[in-house]
């Protein structure tokens, strides 16, 4: 892969000797059953193991290699091993890719995230390239996309309450109704402001497309490391998003404010914890990346077009007497 495709930001892995593929999928998704049954007779034909959630188990029925079965909901265990000879088969989406990173941190192999839905910004391979991304991974040929993820923890009176990963974003918004809510923002101890807001995002790069971008955040190279914060619905026009350096380790807490006493967290807009006063919410850069398979066509700013819908097109101007 050129070195100067900035579209793509990755580096190219050497050769991995493939002995296990790890199938993660949202099984409500239409087709996956099939996606699975393809999958399964390309590894059967190089004698891989394949490990499934047990939410998929029935489709290793009649198997003549009966599959590995792991656990849905225990985040306590993860199939995955250190070591380079097994992939991380994401099938669905951008939501299943977010949902399994949570899932089997910290991933230790790279994730190939394979669309079979709308399209998707880091669900970048299609089903009908998904075996030749997987060989192609193997021989050393598929780029690697270095994705950073961010840390978040909840502290009440110094002791740990929650601790997560977030590959998008986390959020700390209002609890149910809707008046606004009072948030301090510091990085390393340092207070940079307070929020008067719906909420306030800080997002990784790959989220800065996500939840970040609808309340008017920037657009982030996804291969950069940084943070992003945007005041969601700001009541003040001064309030401005703030592009942070990933280190030090940044800091949100709800301020109560008319009798409000209840707040809440979102990870990825997928999981929720509740926050009340005097709870401190602490975000910093995870020290390892997500690694994306990527492939070869795959360019960046090609997906932003057709997923914002921009023109790219430059209409020439003409004469007014020929107007």
């Amino acid at each position: 892969m050129s070195s100067t495709n900035l579209s793509a930001q990755s580096t190219s892995p050497t050769g991995q000797a493939l002995e296990r593929l790890i199938i993660y999928a949202n099984p409500a998704k239409a087709g996956v059953g099939d996606v699975v049954q393809k999958i399964h007779a390309w590894a059967s034909s190089r004698n891989l193991t394949i490990c499934l959630t047990e939410d998929l188990a029935s489709l290793s029925n009649g198997w003549p290699r009966p599959a590995e079965i792991y656990p849905c909901a225990n985040h306590t265990t993860s199939p995955l091993r250190p070591g380079g000879s097994e992939l991380l088969v994401c099938l669905g989406g951008d939501g299943t890719l977010l949902h399994g990173a949570r899932r089997f941190w910290p991933l230790y192999t790279p994730v190939l995230a394979v669309n079979m839905g709308s399209l998707s910004f880091n669900a970048s391979v299609d089903v009908e390239h998904m075996v030749s991304a997987i060989e192609d991974w193997e021989a050393g040929r598929a780029g690697i996309s270095e994705r950073m993820v961010l840390r978040v923890c909840r502290r009440r009176d110094g002791e740990v309450l929650n601790e997560a990963i977030v590959l998008n974003d986390v959020v700390l918004s209002k609890h149910s109704d809707a008046r606004l809510i009072h948030v301090e923002l510091r990085q390393g101890g340092e207070l940079v402001s307070g929020f008067a807001a719906d909420g306030l995002i800080v997002a990784t790069p790959t989220g800065s497309t996500a939840y970040n971008l609808s309340a008017g955040g920037p657009i982030v190279m996804p291969t950069l490391r940084v943070m992003v914060v945007s005041a969601i619905c700001p009541h003040t026009l001064a309030a401005r998003p703030v592009v942070l350096p990933p280190t030090p380790s940044v800091q949100m807490q709800f301020v109560p404010h008319m009798g409000r006493r209840q707040a809440k967290l979102w990870l990825d807009g997928q999981e929720e914890w509740p926050v009340e006063p005097g709870d401190k919410i602490e975000v910093e850069a995870d020290p390892l990346s997500l690694r994306l398979i990527t492939l070869e066509s795959f360019r960046y700013f090609s997906r932003l077009r057709q997923k914002l819908s921009w023109s790219g097109k430059i209409i020439e101007s003409r004469d007014e007497d020929q107007l």
